[in-house]
């Protein structure tokens, strides 16, 4: 875009959120922030509704265009690259998603076990669990909440730039903050109770030490397949350095 003279959608993908999530997904890990908090910290922050925003991506800029030029440029830039970039993430996001189940069907069993203990000593604190299988059948946590009479918080958007271009105007929009969360009282205090029962039953070390072995074998099982997404990777950057104009 930059050669044809338009360098807006350079500067929106180079302006990026200045912070995301406080942790970085990983998709060979369950990591405990997709079930519960560990710290008084996290419990104030999250309660239990926010725990998903503890995951966030970094986001780029944007470029608003009233611009047929514009449009015209951007849409030429994409056929010239060609469909080679994305076919390549899809195939990425597949294998992800591929190898992300296959860690789940290997750790289940002795997931919903540590859950089982977990959720046994909130039970003792509080009295609000009740069903255990409620809350190991991937139930939605603040659907149980409410069903318990405890109302979860909400997520605050960042203010963003909606407003429209004016006619010809190219604009770049400033990549937007993260999500942040305002949990309820109520869940801050359950969440409290989680956070001392993990302590207690050291759910942290058990939760890595349950995923190690099926972490080797679902990623040695598909070794073949990240090596040659790998090299078809090296290709696809190849290929696209020699489209580039000062080549």
């Amino acid at each position: 875009m930059d050669t044809a003279g338009w360098p807006q959608y350079r500067d929106a993908m180079e302006d990026v959120s200045p912070s995301a999530g406080d942790q970085k997904y990983d998709p060979l890990t369950v990591h405990h922030l997709e079930i519960g908090p560990l710290s008084a910290d996290e419990a104030e922050r999250y309660g239990f509704g926010g725990l998903r925003w503890a995951f966030q991506s970094r986001r780029h800029g944007a470029v608003l265009s009233d611009s047929p030029d514009y449009d015209h440029a951007l849409s030429a830039c994409g056929a010239y690259m060609g469909a080679g970039p994305d076919r390549l993430t899809a195939a990425f996001d597949a294998l992800v998603d591929l190898m992300r189940a296959e860690l789940a069907d290997r750790i289940t069993a002795d997931l919903t076990a540590l859950l089982e203990d977990q959720l046994l000593c909130i039970e003792d604190l509080n009295g609000l669990v009740g069903d255990l299988h409620d809350w190991t059948s991937g139930r939605d946590v603040g659907e149980l909440l409410k069903e318990r009479g405890i109302s979860t918080g909400r997520p605050v958007e960042p203010p963003a730039d909606s407003a429209p271009p004016g006619p010809g105007e190219v604009r770049v929009v400033r990549a937007p903050g993260p999500v942040t969360y305002e949990p309820s009282e109520g869940e801050v205090a359950f969440a409290h109770d989680w956070v001392a029962c993990a302590l207690s039953i050291d759910f942290s070390a058990r939760l890595e030490a349950l995923q190690v072995g099926p972490r080797s074998e679902v990623a040695a099982a598909n070794q073949p397949e990240i090596d040659r997404l790998a090299e078809q990777a090296t290709d696809e950057i190849a290929h696209l350095t020699d489209l580039l104009p000062d080549k």
